[in-house]
Parts: structure tokens; sequence; C-alpha cells
């Protein structure tokens, strides 16, 4: 599960007086009438059982809420959706692909519709929010894709070239995979044109090249952070003057950026209706690179939020994890980062926007509140501390150069998890009650989270969550 943000709330039950506990924390009332509001069938159910209850109709895409046997409420709300809605029913998020009756492929369930091509002359990709939506084409007739789980991969749509895809929660990665020095020369790489159709939406760029659909009454539909592209170098150093047995290197997955890629961003040009992305050609071509080379453009729909600041790439927005780029060329990330890491000479801060809106009802009183977010990777098993800040909104613009202003220090932790069998992988837990007081008594309808290392020159500090 993704980062939580759980409140304990005492509770006034619906046809009794105002909350009164007594030395358990129950909320006094008779268990013997027979209760027909969930919240009251749910506390009675978790009084009689010893175990807390989930109150399945108060859950939504983002929160559940559930009864304790003292007779509290705890509600656990994420950063980003774990269910959607289909079809009058909330259904777990399912990024599998499956074949549409046109022959394009889709997600199961996911926050956006999205549209990969099943080959052809026909859009790329489309995806559609609100009614409104975007088309990519190719130039050029796309071959019968490779299927697997939630990717596709149209080979040789240039020789040596690689077009892949890979469907998100709200919305999908795309990488060129450049597998040569000869594909690398090909003259169609120099720009690289693809079509692209609003339904509704006006598409902008800003100078750092991050891209903004728009619908009529200037609301962000889909965003796309500045496209970047890296080689294949790597570092074969770094982890091995840790001092502490364990493995080399965080594992090898789709979440890890690389160690000592060469790296660069690409340039972004709109004409009409073409989406026009220009390679490095130093990356592309140079002496030094390595093969195969990944070309990234990628795009969000998410109406929730989380975002990375980093230091390497200041003016790129990596909202909801969009466009960052990862070891095994794949695109979009779940993983938080904090601290510094030298391998990468990277430094990050991660934001968590959540919705703290149902926190005003009047028969809900706060009486703590815990921000939990697992840990996965630290540097080493060296205990240090990371700080949790109460901040003001992050966006889709959300970058090194535009982090959100430092409102307060709400709590700091001080633990290392996920180096090795000695310090595994598990949750840290940040006091945030008096955020989320703030957030009731003042009726805000969000309340934003920063996690960052306390030291944020020690490598020692740098730590991966799960988002």
């Amino acid at each position: 599960m993704s980062s939580v943000l759980a409140v304990a709330v005492l509770t006034q039950v619906a046809g009794q007086g105002p909350a009164a506990a007594d030395d358990g924390g129950r909320v006094s009332g008779s268990a013997s009438d027979a209760p027909q509001d969930p919240v009251e069938k749910a506390l009675l159910q978790a009084e009689e059982s010893g175990e807390p209850v989930e109150v399945l109709a108060e859950r939504t895409e983002t929160s559940q809420v559930f009864a304790n046997p003292s007779g509290t409420l705890t509600q656990d709300t994420y950063a980003l959706p774990q269910w959607v809605r289909q079809d009058g029913a909330l259904r777990e998020i399912d990024t599998t692909l499956a074949k549409n009756a046109d022959g394009t492929l889709s997600p199961k369930a996911t926050e956006v519709d999205v549209r990969f091509s099943g080959g052809g002359d026909g859009p790329l990709v489309s995806v559609r929010r609100d009614g409104r939506g975007l088309h990519w084409t190719w130039p050029g007739e796309l071959p019968t894709p490779r299927v697997e789980n939630d990717a596709v991969t149209y080979h040789d749509v240039l020789p040596d070239v690689d077009l892949r895809l890979r469907a998100g929660s709200a919305g999908f990665g795309q990488i060129l995979v450049v597998k040569s020095a000869e594909a690398a020369a090909n003259p169609a790489l120099e720009t690289i044109k693809f079509g692209l159709e609003g339904d509704g939406l006006e598409v902008e760029a800003d100078e750092h090249g991050n891209l903004t659909a728009v619908n009529p009454a200037g609301q962000e539909i889909f965003t796309a952070p500045t496209p970047l592209m890296w080689d294949s170098s790597s570092s074969a150093d770094g982890a091995m003057a840790r001092g502490t047995q364990g493995p080399e290197s965080p594992p090898a997955d789709e979440f890890t950026p690389p160690h000592g890629a060469r790296e660069a961003t690409m340039g972004v040009a709109l004409d009409g209706q073409h989406l026009s992305l220009i390679p490095d050609r130093e990356i592309l071509l140079g002496e030094d690179t390595q093969y195969p080379v990944y070309l990234d453009p990628s795009v969000s729909g998410s109406r929730y939020a989380w975002a990375i600041a980093y230091k390497k790439t200041p003016g790129t927005s990596y909202y909801n994890g969009n466009g960052w780029r990862n070891s095994d060329g794949s695109v979009g990330t779940k993983d938080a980062r904090v601290g510094y890491e030298d391998v990468t000479n990277g430094l990050a801060r991660s934001y968590f926007r959540m919705n703290t809106k149902n926190l005003w009802s009047t028969d809900k009183v706060v009486s703590k509140s815990t921000f939990r977010i697992k840990n996965t990777w630290s540097y080493s098993c060296t205990a240090k501390p990371v700080q949790l800040w109460r901040t003001a909104a992050i966006g889709s613009s959300t970058s090194w150069n535009n982090r959100p202003t430092r409102r307060e220090m709400l709590d700091s932790v001080t633990a290392a998890k996920g180096w090795s069998g000695s310090c595994p992988a598990g949750n840290l837990a940040f006091d945030v009650t008096k955020g989320a007081k703030d957030a009731a008594a003042s009726q805000w309808n969000t309340i934003t989270f920063e996690l960052a290392a306390a030291n944020e020159s020690d490598v020692l500090g740098w730590k991966r969550f799960e988002a």
C-alpha cells in the first residue's frame, strides 16, 4: 500500500447524544439495539470481535474508515487512488491490458481512459478524462504490438528502434529505444514529430518543456513533464564504499533510476497539431554513448497528487512520479525519494497532498493522526533522521526550482530500513496530529506534507519510499 494518513477520531453515533468515552475509550450506547447505520454496525462488530472492522460504506477512491474495538474510528487516507469507480462500484486499480472490440488495448481499471494502438495507422495512444481527450499519432504505420501485462512494444518503428508504451493508473509512459549507433544516425531522429490532437483541450508548453492540457475553463486535465533521454552507461562503484554488508545497489526493478547514465533533457516544439521532440545529439551520437539510448515522453491525468523535487534536473516536474526514468528503460515511478545519493549526484525531496475535506464533520474530533509510509530502501543500515514538514500546495509545475514553501516541521523520525536483512524494509510513522487538527478546524480541503533528509549533504540519509 502507498503512503497513508491515518486519523483516529471520536465519533457521535447516529441517534445518540454527544460522544462520551468510558475508561476503555468506548462511545456510550446500547449494544442491544439493532444498529442500521453502517458505522454503528461496524462499531458493534469491532467491539464483539476485538478487531478493527472496515466501514465499507465509507470507502472512497483514496480512503478507508475502520471501526475500532475502543469505540473510535480510524480513517486511512492515501496520497494516490487505491480503487476506481466502475459501473457504480469501487474496483482495485488494475493496469493489466485487455483488448477492446476495435482492436485497441486498455488497462482494466484506471483513473483515466487509456487506449493503445493494436497496430495500423490509427492513433498511437488516446487518453480521455472528464469527457475530453488527447490523441497521439506516430508518423507511420505501426506494427502489431507485443503485449506484456501493462506494456506494449512496437518493434522496429524505425530501423533498430522500438517504441514502448506502459499503462499507469492515471496515464501512460512512452519510450523510444534506440539500440545502436547506426540507428541513432537515422535522420528521422533529428526531430521526432508526433501528431497531437486535443478533444476540447488546449496544449501548452513552458520554458522547460513541461506540457499541460487545459479545458476551456483553464483547468489542467493532463500533464507531461520535460521529456528526457539517457544512455545505458552505468557506474560500477558507489555502494561498495558504504562499509555495510548487503546489496551493492538498490534492486534492479522498474522503479530504480540508472546509476551513472549520461542524460539530458529534450527540446519540445508545438506547432498546430504536431508535437516535436528534439533529442540531444551528444547523448544520441556521442563517442562515449552506450546503447540502447532511451527517449521518454509521458502523460498523467490524475486528480490526486504526490511529487518528487530533484535538484539534478531542477526545472523538471515529476508530478505523480510521471516522467521519472528507470534503469530498465521504463518511465514513471511509484517510489518517493529523499536525501543525497552520491552515485547519481542526485538530491531529492518528496511531497504528498492528502484529502482532508471529510475531517470537517461536526461529529468527529481528531484525537491522533499519523502519516505512515513504507521505507523500501536506505543507503545503509545506519539510522539517519527524516523530517516531515507541512508545506504550501503542490501542482503539476512543482520542481526543485519551484518547491512549495515550508510552513512548519511536524515530526522527525530517525531510522534506516531496506538496505539488507539486518534492517529490512518497513513503515516509518510520523506524528501529524497538529496538522490534521488544523485542517479540520480551518476546513482545509487538502494538506501537503514534505519528506526531506535532515542533512541533505550526508549520503547516509538517502532513502526511497513507496508513494
